[in-house]
């Protein structure tokens, strides 16, 4: 595969999101997944606005003699924050990242904003847009780019205003932390990515991204995924990663797995089957 380091970007395609279990790794909707189970990544659905961006850096003037010297830029105080709107009002989303309950009574589900003791939950998210490839010899070629969010915050603020002939749109708060690791439990290092710590991760690419996370119980050898991969585990570029959460160590394609596309399900080897309470993080590329 092909870098496209330039690219131009329109639009918003999905978003993405699991909450964060208590070690902070994703954990479906629930932030808590048993021995033996898994899932993926959740979809908010009719995602229409994503305003997400970094802080401004803080400038800061050197005066002396009366007169200016000079400025120096150090990094944002604040952390990145933006809110995020939806066509389509999902609860079972609003009360997994707000901490609360739905509750059925009759025809009706409804669930409380706004409570005392409501607990906003830490998620990992991934945007995705569409964009063209600027890059010589693939001018023009479809890419997908977006931002991979290994650690935020999420609150239902409720909905845009109700006006007459006019669509509602339901609207999160999202406040984004620092991170040291990517959501499959890789570190940042200088000598990678030259930093050992960040907030958001900008990425392009022929395939969107998601994830799945699977707990051992000692016994399960398959995954299910959500989506179609886009290759096998002897794919070149390699389209599916799977990690040990615990150590952020990359499992050796072949070896420790295989991937089956037809089924869209991953299958751990004799010797490597992950053993109960053992995390494991796939990162992978999916055919939209």
């Amino acid at each position: 595969m092909t870098s496209h380091p330039k690219f131009d970007m329109t639009g918003i395609k999905r978003m993405d999101f699991a909450v964060l279990d208590t070690n902070g790794y994703p954990a479906g909707l629930t932030g808590v997944l048993a021995n033996g189970s898994d899932d993926g990544f959740y979809r908010l659905e009719g995602i229409k606005t994503a305003d997400l961006s970094m802080g401004n850096p803080d400038l800061v003037n050197i005066v002396g003699d009366g007169k200016f010297q000079s400025a120096y830029l150090f990094p944002p105080a604040a952390a990145p924050q933006g809110t995020i709107e939806g066509a389509i009002y999902d609860m079972n989303a609003a009360v997994a990242l707000d901490g609360t309950l739905k509750v059925t009574k009759g025809h009706w589900d409804m669930h409380v904003l706004g409570g005392a003791e409501a607990d906003y939950k830490d998620a990992a998210a991934i945007f995705t847009g569409w964009g063209k490839s600027k890059t010589a010899g693939y001018r023009g070629k479809t890419v997908y780019w977006g931002y991979l969010v290994p650690k935020m915050q999420m609150v239902l603020l409720g909905t845009t205003p109700m006006q007459e002939r006019a669509a509602v749109q339901a609207r999160f708060f999202a406040a984004i932390s620092e991170a040291d690791k990517y959501p499959w439990g890789e570190a940042f290092l200088l000598a990678d990515e030259g930093v050992t710590g960040g907030v958001m991760i900008p990425y392009v690419g022929v395939y969107p991204m998601t994830m799945h996370t699977f707990v051992g119980n000692g016994a399960a050898t398959t995954v299910v995924l959500d989506e179609t991969p886009a290759g096998n585990d002897t794919a070149t570029p390699q389209a599916v990663f799977v990690y040990n959460a615990t150590d952020g160590a990359l499992l050796v394609t072949t070896t420790a797995y295989t991937v089956t596309v037809a089924t869209k399900t991953i299958t751990f080897q004799a010797g490597n089957i992950p053993a109960a309470g053992k995390v494991i993080e796939i990162f992978y590329a999916y055919v939209p």
